[in-house]
């Protein structure tokens, strides 16, 4: 590699001199081309508002860097640690880690459980409860795992229903794009009973999931528990935790109504 000398210092030198102003203008240009956004700017001298120490002299950038955090999680942008509000079931309330709008929690929460396999006649019976929920605005919670729950969580997430989503793992590190709307109009709330070392749902940590989302809840609403599967376990225990259960009217649904669960 050939050694650079004092006049290619200089060219370099002398290149970016003209480089520069260049440079300046495209930015310049750039900024006066982007959308303003009032919200930002509020939010800017919001934070500002925070700081009531004498003026800094220096950068500053650390502690800068610090406000920005503690701003972000007060609006809900960075997991948080909250504790489950008012808990009658599965034992003691854990901390709950979060995004989004926590004072959420203190809704009058639907929940929702759907087994992985479900008839299809079941399967619009879910449909229309989820616009139905929709219309009535009816907040609703649930692990949104299985397949007819992501279709009722794609439902409300289109419409002005609260939702909260409850996962058994930790929370991701960034949103899911589909997430971004409902959490700026501050009606989505998701929860983790698991920090982030906890990666991937087992059987373990998705049974732990259901008990925040039944003791969130004041209702329990399951569209379809396979005989035999988990779920159907975990029907019966809610049942003999006296929460308030409710299903479809159809063949399909005979085992949770011969255990307790009222028609919807």
């Amino acid at each position: 590699m050939a050694r650079i000398t004092k006049a290619d210092h200089r060219a370099y030198v002398e290149k970016w001199r003209k480089a520069g102003p260049e440079l300046e203008r495209i930015h310049a240009e750039e900024l006066r081309r982007r959308q303003y956004s009032p919200d930002d700017a509020d939010a800017l001298l919001e934070m500002g508002d925070y700081y009531s120490g004498p003026p800094r002299f220096a950068s500053g950038m650390v502690e800068m860097q610090k406000w920005f955090m503690k701003f972000a999680e007060k609006k809900g942008l960075l997991p948080g640690r909250v504790r489950e509000a008012a808990a009658t079931y599965g034992g003691e309330a854990p901390a709950l880690h979060s995004i989004g709008n926590r004072a959420l929690l203190g809704s009058k929460w639907a929940a929702f459980f759907c087994s992985v396999r479900c008839p299809g006649t079941l399967v619009m019976k879910a449909y229309d409860l989820a616009q139905k929920w929709r219309a009535g605005n009816q907040p609703v919670v649930s692990g949104f795992h299985s397949p007819v729950e992501k279709e009722v969580l794609k439902i409300l997430l289109r419409s002005t229903v609260p939702v909260c989503v409850v996962l058994a793992r930790g929370l991701p590190k960034r949103p899911p794009a589909e997430f971004r709307r409902p959490l700026g109009e501050n009606r989505l709330l998701c929860l983790a009973p698991f920090d982030a070392k906890t990666r991937r749902a087992t059987e373990e940590t998705a049974a732990r999931r259901n008990q925040v989302v039944a003791g969130l809840a004041g209702t329990i609403f399951v569209a379809y528990a396979a005989p035999g599967s988990k779920t159907e376990a975990f029907c019966r225990e809610v049942v003999r935790a006296g929460k308030t259960c409710l299903t479809f009217d159809d063949p399909g649904t005979a085992n949770l109504r011969h255990m307790g669960f009222r028609l919807e």
